[in-house]
């Protein structure tokens, strides 16, 4: 009996021994396994698969917490509820939890997927920048520079999610606040309000008109003794032009009068220097060919040149404007009929006569005279929303001499340096002109690009921004090469490549987008190259989505700035 238990016991202890070395046999083999799901997570990670890695961690704890229940006497379960070092994989299994699948789950966040990859640089930058990163991400989806197709909706709700994980409430607020603001700005060709070239005043209203024309009746008859009552009439007739039709009426015969009594006048000086006063009358009066016929009669060049300067205003609200034209020659000095020409230019345009308006102008002989008059012109097309109006003053300009491009000046101009503002405005004009007239455009913007490609202007205030502009304009048109030559060319600092990042990325986006991979590749290594922030990694990411790059390629661009899993681990 006693050898048949031994016997028993012997084989009951063989088995149980045999029993405990399968147990943790099974428990090393079962986390081997989970220490492998670990590390193909930890590669799916640095592949950007987010998702897979999520799932493989998952199940990775999974198995770990099955083995303390299936083997609780195994070493290895001892070791994981006692050691909080045990590796599995590449990790800590601690870190497995609280860490990396929280960052996982993250980095996952549904309402983020369509800027994944911006999203995961964002939310993953240091301490620091991670606030300012989410905030960029933020106004990039708000704003959509990069023209990428986003649902209204899916662009509000990744503003939302990327503003709710910026710590700071203050930043917050700002830059939600800002955003708003920019959505509720109207464009700013709605903005612009419809101003006259030159606001008239307005003439004074007659209260008795039997009383007005009596007055003027007096003043017609003292002519021949008193050649200040032309200055009365003159005033009167401002007012009698824009009377009704029976006062009118009698006013003008009043002023056939007072012209007879002037011919009575026997001394010659006097007489034509009341011929000049006469003819100011009847242009202001709106009788433009009786102003004309009168000014004829002056012999003396000196006072024809001064009356017919002074008229020219008038003359060129009138209809007969061509008849002043042609008088013009009859102007002996050539800067006074200049004057006289801009003037008159300027009135015909009042009238909607652009063409001939144009014409006018293009006969003043000084350049820098004729181009401050033809911008003149544009800028208030412009500011009237006539678009093409605008382009054809611009169109002729001769660029020989563009200060005259100063009457675009909006006020903006006063932070950039002086040797930088003929190219700022030759910018600003060009992409005014963009939307009308492709040609002159380029050409302005070509003008403006050789001027900046001036070394001695990197150093002055305002020159990268400048650069943006120009480069900007290239862009509208589809020059990307031309865009991204310019750009790489003037940066010559770090304070360049900051202004410049913007255009660099949508170089790139513009170029993947449009199957020009060549230079996508080198736009986007140069915006990787100059990228030192967390603000600028987003926005590169987000170019690279906007461009449409497939995963693998755009987390080749990426890499530098996404997250590793040893990082997330803190080794």
């Amino acid at each position: 009996m006693r050898k048949i238990i031994l016997i028993l016991c012997t084989t009951l202890s063989a088995f149980l021994a045999a029993c405990a070395d399968s147990s943790e046999k099974n428990a090393g083999r079962e986390y081997v396994n989970a220490a492998r799901k670990v590390s193909s997570a930890a590669a799916a990670f640095d592949s950007a698969d987010y998702n897979a890695a999520r799932s493989l961690c998952a199940e990775a704890r999974e198995d770990v917490r099955n083995i303390v229940e299936k083997y609780p006497d195994s070493a290895i379960a001892l070791r994981i509820v006692t050691d909080a070092n045990i590796l599995i994989g590449t990790c800590k299994y601690a870190d497995l939890s609280e860490k990396i699948i929280p960052a996982l789950d993250l980095y996952g966040n549904a309402d983020m997927r369509p800027v994944e990859l911006a999203w995961i640089v964002a939310v993953s930058s240091a301490a620091p920048e991670r606030d300012g990163a989410l905030c960029r991400l933020a106004e990039l989806a708000a704003a959509n520079p990069y023209s990428s197709k986003t649902d209204s909706a899916v662009s509000e709700k990744i503003v939302s999610v990327a503003l709710a994980n910026v710590k700071s409430v203050d930043l917050r607020a700002r830059v939600f606040a800002a955003i708003a603001a920019k959505r509720a700005v109207k464009p700013a060709e709605t903005q612009r309000s419809a101003a006259p070239i030159r606001k008239a005043s307005a003439p004074e209203k007659i209260a008795d008109a039997e009383k007005f024309l009596a007055a003027a009746k007096s003043d017609a008859s003292l002519v021949l003794y008193d050649l200040g009552v032309l200055g009365n009439l003159r005033k009167k007739a401002v007012s009698a032009r824009y009377a009704d039709k029976s006062v009118k009426e009698q006013f003008e015969k009043i002023l056939s009068s007072a012209y007879d009594n002037i011919l009575k006048i026997s001394a010659l000086s006097m007489r034509e220097r009341a011929l000049g006063k006469m003819a100011a009358v009847f242009a202001d009066f709106g009788d433009d060919l009786r102003a004309i016929a009168v000014s004829r009669k002056i012999a003396d060049s000196a006072l024809f040149n001064s009356v017919f300067c002074e008229i020219a205003d008038s003359l060129g609200r009138g209809k007969n404007y061509a008849e002043a034209v042609s008088l013009s020659e009859k102007l002996g000095d050539v800067s006074v009929k200049n004057k006289f020409l801009a003037e008159l230019a300027q009135g015909v345009a009042e009238q909607g006569l652009y063409r001939e308006a144009r014409e006018v102008a293009s006969k003043i002989a000084d350049i820098p005279q004729r181009n401050a008059v033809l911008a003149k012109l544009a800028k208030s097309a412009f500011d009237n929303s006539k678009g093409d109006v605008a382009v054809s003053f611009v169109s002729a300009l001769n660029v020989s001499n563009l200060d005259c491009l100063a009457a675009f000046d909006d006020g903006t101009e006063k932070s950039f340096g002086a040797p930088l503002l003929a190219g700022v405005r030759l910018a600003k004009l060009s992409e005014r002109t963009a939307s009308s007239n492709a040609k002159i455009s380029a050409a302005l913007n070509a003008i403006a690009a050789a001027q900046t490609r001036n070394a001695g202007a990197s150093s002055a205030e305002g020159y990268a921004e400048l650069c943006s502009m120009i480069a900007r304009n290239m862009l509208y048109f589809g020059k990307r090469a031309d865009a991204f030559d310019f750009v790489s060319s003037s940066l010559r600092t770090a304070d360049h490549s900051d202004a410049l990042f913007g255009d660099i990325c949508k170089i790139a986006a513009g170029a993947a987008k449009n199957s020009e991979p060549e230079l996508a590749a080198k736009a986007f290594s140069l915006a990787a190259d100059v990228a030192h922030t967390a603000q600028q990694a987003v926005e590169l990411a987000f170019a690279v989505r906007a461009g449409g790059m497939p995963k693998a390629e755009a987390v080749k661009i990426l890499k530098p700035f996404l997250p590793t899993f040893g990082g997330v681990c803190g080794r």
